[in-house]
């Protein structure tokens, strides 16, 4: 009978580990040839874009994804621009609305806040009364000063240009309307009297797109175009509220 000499078991590298030692010595070859900026191209592609926290919260110590905010929001704009795109309020209000909801925000339906417009004959002012009315914790004014689509003396170009502020104003019930927050039926009723507002942030935006060079017009058709454009719009307005991850600011 023969008996097979023991010998030492080898290591045995799995698939995985092979490949990420493959993966580390090329890193390691190339970064000083090419530069840092593989590193980081490398470095996305392993774990991801990295997460930027929302400017609100940054600048006020407060989010509105805590759980009880409620958070109305109002879209102006002046005379000139109301007069060529009569929908742009609602787009906006609608599009900005959307996408906070979809990152947990408690927003009031935008229909609500349009009715209470429409009852005080589309002024926008009197925001403690909308509060009141909608049961709101913030209100976010956001105020258009300028939109276009069309690139300055050529009809045949598109280029998306808005710019304007977004004010937050937040809002502080006396202790009776606190003592009936806390009270879950009464929690649902609404305040019947205007709230106190104060201004807690403001920032500037400014949307160009493209940045690069217009599109002529026979590559997309206008409609696409706008709503592409409105996208983006309500994209970094929205993303000042929420956090978000690096790339898509590109």
């Amino acid at each position: 009978m023969r008996f097979l000499k023991s010998c030492p078991s080898r290591p045995r590298v799995s698939a995985f580990g092979a490949w990420g030692l493959k993966l580390c010595l090329l890193v390691a070859f190339l970064i000083p040839v090419s530069g840092c900026s593989l590193g980081v191209m490398l470095g996305k592609m392993i774990v991801g874009e990295p997460m930027i926290g929302d400017d609100f919260k940054s600048q006020t110590g407060k989010s509105m994804t805590d759980k009880g905010n409620k958070i109305a929001i109002l879209c102006s704009t002046p005379e000139s621009v109301k007069d060529q795109f009569a929908s742009l309020q609602v787009e906006l209000l609608s599009d900005v609305s959307r996408k906070m909801s979809i990152h947990e925000i408690d927003v009031v339906k935008p229909h609500l806040v349009a009715r209470w417009i429409d009852d005080n004959g589309g002024v926008t002012e009197g925001l403690g009364d909308l509060a009141a009315e909608v049961d709101a914790d913030y209100i976010v004014d956001i105020k258009v000063d300028h939109f276009s689509y069309r690139e300055e003396n050529s009809p045949n170009l598109f280029r998306g240009r808005c710019n304007g502020q977004v004010i937050v104003y937040e809002f502080e019930r006396d202790e009776e309307d606190k003592k009936d927050s806390s009270d879950k039926k009464a929690s649902k009723k609404k305040s019947s009297k205007p709230l106190h507002a104060k201004l807690v942030y403001q920032r500037n935006f400014k949307s160009t797109h493209p940045a690069n060079q217009p599109v002529p017009a026979d590559q997309t058709s206008e409609l696409i175009f706008r709503k592409k454009f409105m996208d983006r719009v309500g994209d970094q307005i929205a993303r000042l509220f929420y956090k978000h991850r690096a790339g898509v600011e590109f």
